[in-house]
């Protein structure tokens, strides 16, 4: 289900909530308004918990539109095309490395870049091999789960701003 929280017209979209909302109903709202595009971020992770707390604090930030989450990229882009007919990708992606169904990082990544969407490995750090495989594939940048969730949204930030976000976990 959806879970959608408006502030101005921000949605806020999670995993299994019982709130059913049209996100097609922001985005007309949105378009009625005749503003520019807010930005949007999708949520790659397969921990439902790190998804709907940080979806919720991102959400937060003034000038972004949309947050999508889901557990793989194939669910994001398929939420996404549901929720924004008009862009084939969110702005920026946060994708967890390690995921439960299996897909390589260089996948990911380049399936998100192909379709005109910035990437920002969310790691763990704790399989080197995965990290570089990131890096080779042309990711943004680099945050570890392990850093304060400020930490996450300066470097959201300024990803969004078309920064490249380096950091201690992106040397390895």
């Amino acid at each position: 289900g959806l879970q959608a929280r408006y502030r101005g017209y921000s949605a806020l979209l999670t995993i299994g909530s019982t709130n059913e909302l049209s996100p097609t109903a922001a985005l007309n709202r949105r378009s009625q308004d005749r503003e520019p595009r807010m930005q949007t971020i999708g949520l790659v992770d397969d921990h439902e918990l790190v998804l709907g707390a940080l979806a919720e604090r991102l959400a937060r930030i003034s000038g972004i539109g949309l947050v999508i989450t889901a557990k793989s990229v194939p669910e994001l882009l398929e939420r996404f095309a549901k929720a924004d007919a008009t862009h084939r990708a969110p702005n920026l992606v946060l994708l967890d490395l390690r995921l439960a169904d299996g897909t390589r990082p260089r996948t990911n990544v380049e399936q998100l870049t192909a379709l005109g969407a910035h990437v920002l490995a969310y790691t763990s750090g704790e399989d080197v091999g995965l990290l570089r495989e990131a890096v080779h594939a042309n990711v943004l940048g680099v945050i570890s789960k392990r850093e304060p969730v400020t930490a996450v949204i300066d470097a959201v930030q300024r990803a969004l701003s078309g920064e490249v976000v380096a950091s201690t976990d992106w040397a390895a």
